[in-house]
C-alpha cells in the first residue's frame, strides 16, 4: 500500500466536516482515486478519532 500524505489525509478531514463536501467532491478536489477517499473515511472510523 502507498503511504499516506499527511496534508491530504488532513485536507479530506477539512473537506469532508468543515465544508461538508461528498466523496465525489473530495475525490476530484484532491485528484486522488474513489478508494483513497474511501481509504481516508475507514482509517478515521478505525482510529475512533474525531475531527475537531
Amino acid at each position: 500500500m502507498d503511504r499516506l500524505s499527511t496534508r491530504k489525509i488532513r485536507e479530506y478531514l477539512r473537506l469532508r466536516f468543515d465544508a461538508g463536501l461528498s466523496r465525489r467532491q473530495i475525490m476530484a478536489s484532491l485528484q486522488v482515486s474513489r478508494s483513497s477517499v474511501g481509504d481516508y473515511a475507514r482509517r478515521l472510523a478505525a482510529s475512533g478519532q474525531s475531527w475537531p
